[in-house]
């Protein structure tokens, strides 16, 4: 069985690191990220094995991206959704709050809807995602973020249990 994994947010900090260590274990690699030349360093860091999606998931768009690395890499096993954003905001200003919500909600909702129909068409399949120990408490400093991540673990436990009723796999 191949070993395929997409991941979200892969130019830099936890979603790097991942993408880094799947490679050492042999697995290809679909990252997405905003910063092209993060990207391109990610790609030449094992040539034929990272197909990689300049990508902005507050834009939508990842049922597409899914579906190209799946043809791409013969297959994609794994989605890892990674891509967040948070920001210190004791001022609440919109711009902040607005940016962290339509990452961590709207981008992350996007991906996975996107990667559990695909699963679930395709007979199975992983689906992890990142989130934060800020989502099991309101924060002050940065209330969009803590919110948000726990909407994450809200989310994938549904998708747990609807997986686990729907016997989807």
């Amino acid at each position: 069985m191949s070993k395929n994994i997409l991941i979200t947010g892969a130019t830099s900090g936890i979603g790097r690191a991942v993408a880094l260590e799947c490679l050492k274990r042999g697995y290809k690699v679909a990252a997405t990220g905003r910063r092209a030349e993060l990207l391109a360093e990610l790609k030449r860091a094992a040539p034929g094995r990272v197909f990689t999606y300049l990508h902005d998931v507050t834009t939508g768009g990842a049922a597409q991206i899914i579906a190209v690395a799946d043809k791409e890499m013969d297959g994609v096993n794994i989605v890892l959704i990674n891509a967040g954003y948070g920001d210190i905001d004791l001022d609440l200003k919109e711009e902040v709050e607005l940016k962290t919500v339509n990452t961590n909600v709207f981008g992350f909702t996007d991906a996975a809807c996107a990667a559990y129909r695909y699963f679930k068409k395709n007979g199975g399949g992983v689906l992890g995602a990142v989130s934060s120990i800020a989502s099991f408490r309101g924060g002050w400093a940065a209330p969009a973020y803590n919110a948000s991540k726990a909407f994450v673990g809200n989310y994938m436990e549904g998708l747990r249990v609807k997986s686990y009723r729907e016997k989807s796999g």
